[in-house]
């Protein structure tokens, strides 16, 4: 118990300063931006490329449009709870998103399901924060954030089923 009661008595002694509190509660929300931006960036390549064939080959466009409903969903949230981080995650994601979205409605053979996936988002965007708006406060929030959280499940789940279509079409490796 010794080196415990010391610990213990060194930060009661020492406690975590306001400016130390203020400094991580900065950091950590902007690499959260940082790496957001990151990971909606990381598919850009693939998305030049793709039109730069004039082909969308074996890119997935679900998984595109799910990134700009994501970010809609998310940047409501942000508006809704007026944080400054969640928006900066999401606003270039947002772009990216739409970015992607019209290269694969241009180039994929799916371009009407590119279309109504974009559109279906829009829409209960747009009735979710009207319908934030009247609620307003903590109940805004609570559905704004509900619908990013559900947003999110999508876009990670969109970019499984690409993971899950490789699974099923690679030659296997055992044989019985």
């Amino acid at each position: 118990h010794r080196p415990t009661l010391l610990a213990a008595k060194a930060t009661a002694a020492n406690p975590p300063t306001e400016q130390a509190r203020q400094l991580a509660m900065t950091v950590a929300p902007t690499l959260g931006a940082l790496f957001a931006n990151a990971m909606f960036l990381s598919t850009l390549g693939a998305v030049l490329a793709a039109r730069d064939a004039a082909d969308m080959g074996s890119l997935n466009p679900i998984p595109l449009v799910a990134i700009a409903g994501n970010c809609m969903a998310w940047l409501g949230y942000s508006f809704a709870t007026r944080d400054a981080f969640v928006f900066a995650a999401n606003l270039p994601g947002l772009l990216l998103g739409l970015f992607y979205s019209l290269t694969a409605a241009r180039l994929s053979a799916s371009y009407r399901s590119v279309e109504l996936l974009l559109l279906a988002y829009a829409a209960i965007i747009g009735v979710s924060g009207f319908s934030a708006s009247m609620l307003g406060g903590a109940r805004a929030q609570a559905l704004t954030g509900a619908v990013a959280n559900t947003f999110e499940v999508g876009v990670y789940r969109a970019r499984l089923s690409g993971i899950e279509k490789r699974i099923a079409t690679a030659p296997s490796v055992c044989s019985v």
